[in-house]
């Protein structure tokens, strides 16, 4: 997992509710009839949501919800600040 610095991702989201990932979760995007999961370089919590960044799209992040079954994304945001404004 890449390092990503908190204090900076708090600052983007506006909130203190901001954790780094570092517990291997298991991520899928909804829809993707494949059924390859992603492979997580970096995951980010604020508040319910999560943000997923890609080793193979690095700087191109991922929004989703935390079910049963691992993280499961919606489609990808762009940059981190753009997917933070997404939330």
């Amino acid at each position: 997992m890449n390092r990503l610095d908190v204090a900076h991702v708090r600052t983007l989201a506006g909130t203190d509710d901001v954790e780094i990932v570092t517990e291997p979760i298991d991520v899928v995007v909804a829809g993707n009839d494949t059924g390859d999961p992603l492979r997580p370089r970096t995951i980010v919590r604020i508040g319910e949501q999560y943000l997923v960044e890609t080793i193979e799209e690095p700087d191109d992040w991922y929004m989703g919800q935390l079910t049963s079954s691992g993280i499961v994304c919606h489609g990808a945001y762009g940059r981190l600040a753009d997917a933070i404004r997404a939330l």
